[in-house]
């Protein structure tokens, strides 16, 4: 099982205040780092990983936030990165006798703020996303309690469609 930790980031959207640790395109690339290690620290062992959340500023400026991945990744650390933002993923993991892709950009984004039907709809629509890229990483974010009660329905339906869930470390292809 992955544990990943959502990381507090200001939002592209503004107006939202997302707390005192959070990082921002705004701050140096070393003041990010010590941000997101500040989270990890409180966030404790079994983290393997951040999650950058779609709508984060951080990933804007692209060499910034490279210099912020790389020095996560030397850490050995992964990211999962639900952002719109190129980034170039040829950074992998330090100290390891293969190499293991140690940044994973998401494939699909579904939102479930906007209730359990549009959710339904959303990820009905992903499906063939899914199938055509054989290998997809999909985030659902904003859950609630309807909303995870689709999302259990809808992983029942996956396998008669010839789709297997499996954790998203497993595309780094790191063996735990």
């Amino acid at each position: 099982r992955d544990v990943w930790l959502h990381i507090a980031a200001q939002s592209v959207q503004g107006g939202i205040d997302p707390g005192p640790l959070s990082v921002a395109g705004s701050m140096s690339a070393k003041e990010n780092a010590d941000l997101i290690r500040r989270q990890l620290n409180i966030a404790g062992r079994s983290v393997i990983g951040i999650f950058v959340p779609h709508d984060a500023d951080i990933t804007l400026n692209q060499d910034k936030w490279r210099d912020v991945a790389e020095s996560l990744i030397a850490e050995n650390r992964m990211i999962l990165d639900a952002t719109a933002a190129k980034v170039a993923t040829s950074v992998y993991m330090q100290g390891s006798a293969q190499q293991i892709s140690a940044y994973l950009k998401a494939d699909v984004v579904v939102s479930a703020a906007n209730g359990p039907d549009a959710l339904k709809a959303a990820l009905e629509a992903a499906v063939p996303t899914i199938l055509k890229q054989q290998e997809a990483i999909v985030v659902v974010g904003g859950l609630t309690v309807p909303s995870v009660d689709v999302l259990a329905a809808w992983t029942k339906t996956l396998a008669s469609q010839g789709i297997r869930l499996v954790p998203a470390s497993k595309f780094t292809g790191l063996t735990q």
